[in-house]
Formats: C-alpha cells, structure tokens, sequence
C-alpha cells in the first residue's frame, strides 16, 4: 500500500491533510482555522491525499462566512480559506485522491462549479431580502412541527408567551422582555427562506444575517441564531439574557411536547432531539444559576399547549423531571461536585436553579464538619421510621398536640415550633449551611432521647398517625427544601 502511496493510518492521512491545508494557507495569507467536521469527513474519503488551491469571484464575498462554508462543503468538500478574524478569502483548498497530471484543468472545473453555486446563493440571497423576516411569520403556518403538536406558526406563538414568563421571572427590564418578544417571533422565520431550504444546517445562522441586514436590533439578531446553542457538548452557551431565555422557551416547549406525545429518547434513539436539549436546557439553567424552577417552566409549557396535549400531564411531567435529574447529575458530576452530595441535594427535586448551586457549595464547604454528621442522622433516623409506616398517610395527618402522652412528644414539639421559623428563614435566605446547623442543633440531642423512650409504632391507631405526623413535620422542616442527608456518604 506505502509503495502505491495509499496512507493506512487515518491518523497520518489526517495530518497530512491538516499540512497540505496550512501549507495552502499560508502561501494565501490566510488563517491555519478550518471546517474540522470537513477535514473528518475528508479524511475517509482520500486515502493518498494531494492538495491545490482555487480561487472563485469576490463578488459573492456578499454571502455570509457560513453560506460560503456550508456550500463548499456540502457541494464539493472543499475548503473555505479566511483571514485572522474570520472573514472570507475568495480562495479555497480541494483535497484530491492521489496525483493527478492536469491539476489546472481540476482547478478550473471546480472554480467553474463553485461559482455556478454560489451565484444559486446570491439568487437566494438577494430574493430572500425581498420579504423582511416579520412578513414571513404568516408563512409559517404551512410549515409542520409536528404532526401532533402544530405547525411552526403554533409554536411561535407559544414560544413569544413563554418567553414573557420566563423573562418576569428574571426580572428582566421591559425593555429587554420587548427584544426577546420579538426574538421569539422572528427566531423560526428563516425556515421559509429559499436559503435555508437549501442549506437546512444554516437555520439560525441565516435568520440572524437577514435580521441584521434590515437593521434589527443586535441582540435580537443575536437570540435568533443563539437560542439553538448549545448543539453539543462542547457548544458555548448563548449570551446573555435575551439569548437566554429563547433559548430555555424554544427547549422547554419542545421538550414537553415530544414527551407529552410519547417521542421519548431511549438508549442511543433520538429522533427528535430531545436529549439535546434537555441537556442544553439544564446547562443554561445551572450556569447562569437562574432563579427558575423546572416545575413551573413545565407548567407553563403544558398551559400554552393547551387543549393540544391530550395527556396525564402528572405523570408527563414526572417522567421529564425524572429524566432531567439523570441529565443533571452528570452535569453536576463534571463541575467537580461529590456524587453523593449531588444526590442529597436533587432527591427532594430539583428547586431553582439559583438555590440548587448554592445547595451544592454550602454542603460541600461543610462536608467535614460535626453538626452536619448530627444533621444527616437525625433526617436518615426520622426517614427510617416514616418509610417503615405502610399505613401513614401524610397528606391526611395533622399534628393535634393534645393526643400528646409523653413530656418527651411535648418537648419536641416545643423545639420544632420554637426552630421551625429560624430553619426556615435561614433557608429563605440562602444559607444552607447556617440551616443545618441550626436543625442540627436543635434536634440531635432530643430526636434520639425521643426515640430511645418513646414507642413511635404504637397500637393506638390516633397516638401513631400524631407521633409520625411529629416526625413528618420535623423531616420536612428541612429535607424538602434543602437536601436530603440521609444520601450523603458520612463517617
């Protein structure tokens, strides 16, 4: 094979791509950045690998970088040369199998056939700009989401009402709910320009250049393309605020429709996408820490489906939550976080996004101190006793203090109404650490005393259901809306 110039290894077929391609762009005063899923896909498709440059007319320079990219290397896998700040080169590098002795007649018909292309671009370029984005939104009603769930003009209109709720549950100033609004109504339009029926990978891309062309707003321009991120795991997140928060709407909305319909993604089967974005979603969410809950983005999103989704919204939802969860904590794993930290902290639920951090720091700058060891027994004693009461119903139990018999229940309730409030507000607040603490203080000492002198399980049907309701409360107080202790790997 070595003797006939076929290059085995696709390693050194890599290499030697990756050297023909910056020996080209150098002697064109261009940058050594190129399309690397290209240089994958050529890298199979070559096995003795020769390079020539080739040039195409200046005039389609008007084409936006990605147009130009996106044609090369759909039509002709050929590569795209730019300057050091990204901008387009009327050159190109075409990969070649093996020498060839007419190497200007190749260059001349690859030229000829990439301007062919790219003036089909600048026809779609410059008829696409006939029609500004906003009168498009029509259009959109002959274009399918999904077979179930609408056409993308439903989902547009969803979108611009979610979009309002998560940016009043930021705070954002109205000004900036205005953009991400109109973001939100421009952000699917390009769907039904020629460009992007061509070059389908653009969406996004393509609704940003047209929206700048006609002198939009820049971050609403910028929200059209960004509220897809992240594509991948090493994808950037969107930037800021207005980005943001098309992005969480366009995901959420998405999201609970495929599951509401059944589309769930099963072991590598993704059709739809919805792993993809469930795990953008959750890294928007926990990196800018928003003060979001993933409760209420799911309930909003079943309200504007409407009569739409034909469901048990309950179990819909819990199965989302569920699977989030799993997302999440392998997220969370990545920043570093101790995996049963992680899991004290999402088994009452995940919460907004903004405490669930806060969570995560305190517990772990606490991991070794003595009243957190006091706190996790006393929530893994009193979760011992209610998972072992089969017939305790705490929807339904009240504390009554006066079935109490013993001091001992008449104690505790005392210190849990007494601590209650304090826990809480120190919960309010943020200070996760400061509400162990305190629930540690207060109840260590009285919880196993309690425990050791009073019979929990008595026979008196009344006495029992009280004596666990105690316990429920005094669980609660803390493991429902900071973390579950009884996770935590403590020695």
């Amino acid at each position: 094979l070595k003797k006939y110039g076929v290059i085995l290894d696709q390693e050194a077929r890599r290499k030697k791509i990756l050297a023909i391609l910056k020996d080209s762009a150098r002697s064109e005063g261009a940058s050594a950045e190129f399309n690397q899923a290209l240089l994958e896909t050529v890298t199979f498709l070559s096995e003795s690998p020769v390079g020539f440059t080739g040039k195409f007319e200046k005039e389609y320079l008007e084409l936006p970088v990605e147009v130009l990219e996106s044609s090369m290397a759909k039509n002709q896998k050929i590569f795209l040369l730019k300057d050091g700040k990204g901008k387009a080169l009327p050159a190109f590098v075409g990969i070649l199998n093996g020498k060839h002795k007419d190497i200007a007649l190749i260059r001349r018909t690859f030229e000829a056939i990439l301007n062919a292309k790219l003036k089909d671009s600048m026809f779609f370029l410059r008829e696409d700009l006939k029609i500004k984005l906003e009168e498009r939104i029509d259009s959109l009603k002959g274009v399918v989401f999904q077979a179930k769930l609408g056409t993308m003009y439903d989902r547009t209109m969803r979108l611009q009402k979610l979009v309002r709720y998560v940016a009043d549950l930021l705070g954002l100033a109205e000004e900036e709910k205005k953009k991400a609004e109109l973001a939100a109504l421009l952000c699917k339009t390009d769907l039904v320009t020629q460009m992007v029926k061509e070059f389908p990978d653009l969406q996004g891309i393509v609704g940003r250049e047209y929206a700048l062309s006609t002198g939009e707003d820049k971050e609403v321009c910028k929200a059209i393309y960004e509220h897809y991120l992240p594509k991948g795991p090493s994808d950037p997140l969107p930037a800021g605020n207005i980005s943001s928060v098309l992005a969480i709407a366009d995901k959420v909305d998405a999201i609970t429709g495929f599951y509401a319909i059944g589309f769930i993604p099963t072991g590598s089967e993704d059709p739809y996408g919805t792993r993809r974005a469930s795990l953008g979603l959750l890294k928007i969410l926990s990196d800018r820490k928003y003060p979001v809950s993933l409760d209420d983005l799911l309930d909003k999103a079943f309200e504007l489906y409407g009569g739409a989704l034909s469901c048990d919204r309950a179990a819909v939802k819990s199965q989302i939550i569920a699977f989030q969860k799993e997302r999440l904590k392998n997220i969370l794993l990545d920043k570093k976080y101790k995996n049963d930290i992680i899991d004290s902290v999402l088994s009452p639920g995940i919460g907004r996004f903004d405490r669930l951090n806060k969570k995560l720091e305190d517990l772990s700058s606490i991991a070794q101190t003595k009243y957190l060891l006091e706190a996790a027994k006393v929530v893994e004693r009193v979760s011992n006793i209610l998972k072992g009461a089969k017939d305790f119903r705490e929807s339904a139990a009240k504390i009554r203090p006066e079935l109490f018999k013993e001091q001992l229940e008449r104690d505790l309730w005392e210190i849990y109404e007494k601590s209650k409030e304090k826990i809480e507000e120190r919960i309010d607040a943020g200070d996760y650490a400061g509400a162990t603490k305190l629930y540690a203080e207060a109840f260590s000492s009285p919880i196993h005393l309690f425990f050791e002198k009073v019979v929990v399980n008595a026979d008196d049907q009344a006495l029992r259901t009280n004596r666990l309701a105690l316990l429920k409360a005094i669980h609660a107080v803390y493991v429902d809306r900071a973390a579950d202790l009884s996770k935590m790997e403590l020695q």
